[in-house]
């Protein structure tokens, strides 16, 4: 009984301390980024903040598979404007003829 009541008050004090973190702001003007909380995907974080899940992945060196937990930092850089995309090409290689 003894570690019931004990894991209740850890699970108390952590909450706590986790509404006072909210509280502190984790972004910087310079650097955007969103802090993980429980239940998060990459894929939603992204979404929200208008950005390509694949971008939100490269930038913060994850993977399609990594886990990401909570209050672990995701950086949200947006997407350069001056980016170029890469044109589409033919099976073989060509590039794709204009319409």
């Amino acid at each position: 009984m003894p570690f019931v009541l004990g894991g209740i008050l850890a699970s108390k004090i952590a909450t706590a301390s986790s509404r006072r973190r909210e509280r502190t702001p984790a972004t910087t003007v310079d650097e955007p980024s969103y802090r993980v909380e429980l239940g998060d995907t990459v894929s939603e974080i992204a979404i929200r903040h208008g950005l390509p899940t694949a971008h939100v992945l490269a930038q913060n060196g994850l993977s399609w598979k990594t886990p990401i937990f909570p209050g672990q930092l995701i950086r949200l850089d947006p997407i350069p404007d001056d980016l170029e995309w890469p044109t589409a090409e033919t099976a073989d290689g060509r590039p794709t003829p204009s319409a």
